[in-house]
């Protein structure tokens, strides 16, 4: 008798209803990937046509305007503080030095004694010439009176008041040179250096200051020289009483106006530079001689165009400048350069005030290329 035969596993039945949903997941997801697709399309299509337009109208360029610059130009250089005048003395006699009245910081006047010089040999001949001289002078008296009464010559007379006088003049250079004994300040100032003390040996410095000892520097430091050197292309621009600014860097809130007293008229054979002097009146000790100051001078100047110093371009040799026409092309336009500060120039052809033209194009941009200006500024907004 044959097993019982088991009856199949009844299957599942999807209804239309779930049916109908898968359906529709799958065109909806089917429409978004479509949409998504076409939209991608379209965007990468808008870039490559922008980026197509952008390429045509040539690279985005940084550009400035031209304009006419200032009736002046300033500039600073480095200047040297001396003293209005100064002098180092010297012994005119020889001898030992016998005192020094005065030391470094002293001020003092006009003929004041300073160090005096004991001169054996000096005192002994005046002592003798004075001597002689009063001798001569009582033998050509006793001589006159001889002649009154005509005991004596006209000839032995003469021939004695000529020996008194030249004893005279003898005494009297003597004299002169016994006053060299001392050392008298030419001029009011201020001791700035002492070289010797009492008792050193000092040389008559007359014919050879090389060997000889000075004894001490007088110095007048209430009036200044300010001496400025200028280069050759602002040289041409100073004149005398031209007004100049003064500061220090030591000094923040120091301002002095001085004016050009004189200059040296010709320029420096070694440094092509031009001497220039200002005095300054330091009665109130604001500025130290030896130091360094800043001069600041406004220099008359030629009306001309200014530009930025990044539209210069050198292309064969040329000295050009891109200028940027209305409908965005460039174009090189030879130039000659007259000045140039390191951030902007001014040229005396070339370009006009008004026009404007592309600053750092190098090499990448030619003649009659296209240009995407970027917004303009003006040469002074680029210094």
């Amino acid at each position: 008798m044959s097993a019982p035969t088991n009856p199949p596993a009844p299957r599942a039945v999807l209804s239309p209803g779930i049916i109908g949903a898968g359906v529709a997941l799958v065109v909806i997801a089917a429409a978004a990937t479509f949409f998504v697709s076409s939209r991608n399309t379209a965007a990468a299509k808008d870039e490559r046509s922008a980026r197509e337009r952008e390429v045509g109208s040539g690279p985005l360029v940084r550009t400035a305007e031209v304009t006419p610059s200032a009736a002046s130009r300033a500039i600073s250089v480095l200047g040297e503080v001396h003293p209005y005048a100064a002098v180092t003395l010297y012994a005119k006699v020889s001898g030992y030095l016998a005192s020094v009245s005065v030391d470094k910081g002293d001020h003092v006047k006009q003929g004041q004694v300073l160090a005096v010089v004991e001169s054996p040999e000096t005192d002994a001949a005046w002592s003798a010439a004075k001597a002689e001289a009063d001798q001569r002078e009582v033998t050509a008296s006793r001589i006159r009176q001889l002649l009154a009464k005509k005991l004596v010559s006209p000839q032995e007379s003469d021939q004695a008041n000529a020996d008194a006088a030249v004893a005279k003049e003898r005494l009297s250079s003597l004299t002169q040179q016994r006053e060299f004994e001392k050392l008298r300040a030419p001029f009011d100032g201020t001791v700035t250096a002492r070289f010797a003390d009492p008792g050193a040996l000092m040389q008559n410095a007359a014919n050879s200051q090389t060997s000889a000892l000075p004894v001490v520097t007088v110095s007048d430091v209430s009036r200044l020289r300010l001496y400025a050197y200028l280069d050759q292309p602002d040289a041409v621009a100073v004149r005398t009483g031209l007004a100049a600014t003064i500061t220090s860097d030591e000094k923040p809130d120091l301002h002095l106006v001085a004016h050009v007293a004189r200059t040296a008229g010709e320029l420096d054979a070694k440094t092509r530079k031009l001497l220039v002097e200002l005095d300054v009146d330091n009665r109130n000790g604001e500025l130290l001689a030896g130091s360094f100051v800043h001069v600041q001078f406004d220099l008359p100047s030629k009306v001309l165009p200014e530009l930025p110093v990044e539209a210069l371009v050198v292309r064969q040799s040329k000295t050009q400048v891109p200028v940027l026409a209305a409908d965005s092309t460039v174009h090189f336009k030879d130039v000659s350069v007259v000045y140039n500060d390191g951030k902007r120039i001014r040229v005396s052809s070339g370009v006009s005030a008004g026009e404007t033209v592309v600053l750092n194009v190098g090499d990448s941009v030619a003649e009659g290329a296209r240009v995407r200006p970027a917004k303009t500024a003006t040469a002074g907004a680029t210094r």
